[in-house]
């Protein structure tokens, strides 16, 4: 690249956070890479102690550098395709990169006196500058918004008409977050996949409820729900709600069940959660069984497990593609966090239920 257009790199690198979600005009799906072979990190008396003891060890937290390095890697990387179709179609018109921008972007910028003043005065209580002072900053401000949205559109008409291919691999999600025969909604092949570690007496679970059920009707071809169980050790009702929304599941009811728990989480004894079943209509000598016999009771130390490995402490814990959030979001933070997963794996797949 000629050295008259290394300068320019970095404001570009400036103005491309908005650029950095344009992804491949014809999708991308990655699969796992295979895992890495286990080796030897350190040895007590020539006991040894293994990379794979020691990711196990630190749970969730590896997990999480893992998937950060990743969304780094993969941003960087949009960044550099970018960078790339400009040098491309510079080289196309026999210019420079600079001289690409400054046409197509720089030129065609226009911020009015009346959009300064307007923009001003919305603020301007809460601006310590003298008026000409702010003006100008906030026309700069609003120059440098435009010049982002036209940077934006010039890289998105050079991606429609370029073939980019991502092979940069997803980082797998660990084992302890997928489990087969685990309750989900939406579709089954979603792009984006929410697994909740959830208990039925938690008063921020129940919170969250609304909000998932808002996220599912925004987003009903896009994202699937996973729930786990992860009740407190020592709280029986809990551990004995979990147990007996699985003893509906046996019946094809989780999710009805699971919404009349939360629901009724005051009335969580046996009797109580037999009412339930009643209400639903199941076979309530199936479901007696089920919940007397402990049948489900695997199923429910099978997600708790997972959640102590996982370095879970607390409820509700959302992995958003195995993007960890931790408590009660609003709507807000999870539409943005399943509008970044989209742009990353580009348009909406088929999908089956």
């Amino acid at each position: 690249m000629p050295n008259r257009d290394r300068g320019l790199l970095p404001s570009l690198r400036a103005l491309g956070v908005a650029v950095a979600v344009l992804l491949a005009s014809e999708g991308w799906a990655a699969s796992p890479p295979t895992p890495a072979e286990d080796h030897l990190v350190a040895e007590v008396d020539g006991e040894a102690i293994t990379a794979e003891m020691l990711d196990q060890a630190l749970g969730h937290r590896a997990y999480r550098s893992t998937q950060q390095r990743y969304q780094f890697q993969r941003l960087k990387l949009d960044e550099l395709i970018n960078e790339k179709l400009l040098q491309r179609e510079a080289a196309r018109r026999g210019i420079s990169v600079q001289r690409l921008i400054e046409a197509e972007v720089k030129a065609k910028v226009r911020v009015t006196n009346q959009e300064v003043e307007a923009f001003y005065r919305e603020r301007k209580d809460s601006v310590p500058a003298s008026e000409p002072v702010a003006e100008q900053a906030f026309r700069r401000y609003l120059e440098q918004q435009q010049e982002v949205e036209l940077t934006k559109q010039l890289v998105d008409s050079l991606r429609a008409r370029a073939r980019v291919q991502v092979h940069l691999e997803a980082p797998p999600i660990d084992e302890y977050l997928v489990v087969p025969g685990a309750p989900f909604r939406g579709p089954k092949n979603a792009p984006v996949t929410i697994v909740a570690f959830s208990d039925f007496q938690c008063p921020f679970c129940a919170k969250a409820q609304a909000v998932l059920q808002d996220v599912l009707e925004a987003y009903p071809q896009e994202v699937k729900l996973v729930y786990r169980h992860f009740p407190p050790e020592h709280n029986t009702q809990a551990k004995l709600a979990a147990e007996a929304a699985e003893c509906a599941a046996q019946q094809g009811r989780f999710w009805e069940y699971h919404d009349q728990v939360f629901a009724h989480a005051s009335q969580l004894n046996p009797a109580g959660l037999q009412a339930l079943a009643e209400t639903l209509r199941l076979d309530l000598q199936a479901f007696s069984t089920c919940l007397d016999a402990g049948k489900a009771r695997a199923r429910v130390a099978e997600d708790l497990a997972a959640g102590r490995g996982a370095g879970l402490t607390e409820t509700p814990t959302f992995f958003i593609n195995g993007r960890i959030v931790e408590g009660a979001p609003p709507l807000a933070t999870f539409k943005k966090m399943i509008d970044q997963q989209l742009a990353l794996f580009g348009p909406r797949v088929p999908h089956q239920k």
